[in-house]
């Protein structure tokens, strides 16, 4: 296909590949698209380094499923949708077979025993404080919240409703909910997920406001099937970016 190639019209005006890939790198994603075919093909490579290869049966029993998770049952909804895509046949399966290509090459890079390893060595990654909040307009009144709690004249579940101006979760009580980690200010971070439970921390100074916060309880997912494959696919994302970097010219 020519630079001058049309791939569409506008009134007869027509749309060319040159426009298109200028449209590309104006909006910063020509890189973006280079870098994912050259990831592609370093799949490729690898996997027939490692004498690995799916299959044409494997490849068909895919196309089956996506055709029925679309819902494209017959041959004019598939044409339409191959259309609005402006994808061929070939195009359309050969992006299904590199799906599978790099799933099959994650499998066999990302084993069971390397998802486990990173998990036990980022545990941290995976803790989540229950924490709740009295946001204060001064210090002066997130310092008397906070005296209140360690004198026991109240509970932090009244002194929230009592003192905090923050209004979606005052009523609660001033609970947030399970954050993990880097969901909070830096400062409030490190001290929630360092300290005892049912610990009291602050005041700090947030936008403007005053925060004391309670620790309810720290809990730690455990390593379930979602998480699990949230792990392997960010090894497998970081062992391909490695190979693309490394990849002969």
């Amino acid at each position: 296909m020519e630079l001058g190639t049309a791939v569409t019209t506008v009134k007869g005006d027509p749309i060319t590949v040159a426009d298109v890939i200028l449209h590309l790198k104006a909006k910063g994603t020509f890189r973006t698209a280079i870098y994912e075919i050259i990831e592609r093909r370093v799949v490729e490579y690898k996997l027939e380094e490692q004498g690995v290869r799916v299959t044409q049966a494997e490849i068909d029993e895919r196309v089956r499923s996506r055709k029925n998770t679309l819902a494209l049952w017959d041959a004019k909804t598939f044409d339409a949708y191959l259309k609005h895509f402006g994808l061929s046949l070939e195009q359309w399966l050969d992006t299904i077979a590199a799906d599978m290509r790099r799933e099959r090459l994650r499998d066999i890079i990302v084993t069971k025993e390397l998802v486990q390893a990173h998990y036990r060595q980022n545990s941290a990654r995976h803790t989540c404080v229950s924490i709740a909040r009295i946001a204060c307009r001064t210090k002066a009144d997130a310092e008397r919240a906070l005296a209140a709690v360690g004198e026991r004249q109240a509970d932090f579940v009244e002194l929230a409703r009592m003192y905090s101006v923050d209004d979606n979760t005052k009523l609660a009580g001033g609970y947030i909910g399970n954050l993990k980690r880097g969901m909070l200010p830096a400062e409030v971070d490190e001290r929630a997920f360092t300290c005892a439970d049912n610990e009291i921390i602050g005041p700090f100074s947030e936008n403007g406001l005053w925060t004391i916060y309670k620790i309810y309880s720290r809990t730690v997912t455990k390593l379930n099937e979602a998480l699990g494959k949230q792990i392997k696919d960010q090894i497998f994302e970081e062992w391909l970016r490695h190979q693309v970097c490394v990849a002969p010219a």
